[in-house]
């Protein structure tokens, strides 16, 4: 069975964002690498045939791009939700990462799908229970998505946001 691996890149320059997103053109377990605003610099999606196979591209490959500072997760509920297999990329992606109440990750997890902009959710191993990403075309309602929806839901203790723009659009502000 595959597994979805997730990559949180901190404190990633220029020319290793670059280098990453060459990565997820030539590799093909590297499903998307996003350039982000906000607690993170990069986002790697990984598809990988079992745990070994995903370290091996994150201590290989990933690490040869220059990722050192990384956060990494693993989807364990519902398998392949999140990595991105979709052919129109949105004007704005937020991934958030949600810690929850003991025994809810699930439950969260998939309360996540009836919110505006879904793309995909998972309940994952690391230092956050579940990951949420979603889309919007304009950032007002990317915001609104994020403080007016997820943030109503119960059984949330927190969550932390990153923002990727698609390239070319408008500045984020």
């Amino acid at each position: 069975m595959a597994v979805d691996a997730y990559v949180f890149v901190r404190n990633a320059d220029l020319g290793t964002i670059e280098r990453l997103q060459a990565l997820a053109a030539e590799d093909p377990g590297v499903r998307v690498c996003d350039a982000l605003s906000g607690p993170a610099d990069a986002f790697v999606a990984i598809e990988a045939e079992n745990v070994g196979a995903a370290r091996r591209i994150i201590q290989g490959p990933i690490r040869e791009a220059g990722a050192r500072d990384t956060d990494v997760a693993y989807g364990i509920y519902p398998a392949q939700r999140i990595v991105r297999r979709w052919l129109q990329v949105p004007e704005y992606t937020a991934f958030t990462r949600i810690r929850v109440r003991p025994g809810r990750a699930k439950q969260v997890a998939d309360a996540v799908e009836g919110l505006d902009g879904y793309l995909g959710s998972a309940a994952v191993t690391g230092s956050y229970d579940v990951l949420a990403a979603f889309e919007a075309d304009d950032f007002d309602t990317l915001t609104e998505v994020i403080l007016g929806q997820l943030h109503t839901l119960d059984d949330i203790k927190w969550s932390e946001t990153a923002i990727s723009q698609r390239e070319g659009a408008g500045e984020l502000s």
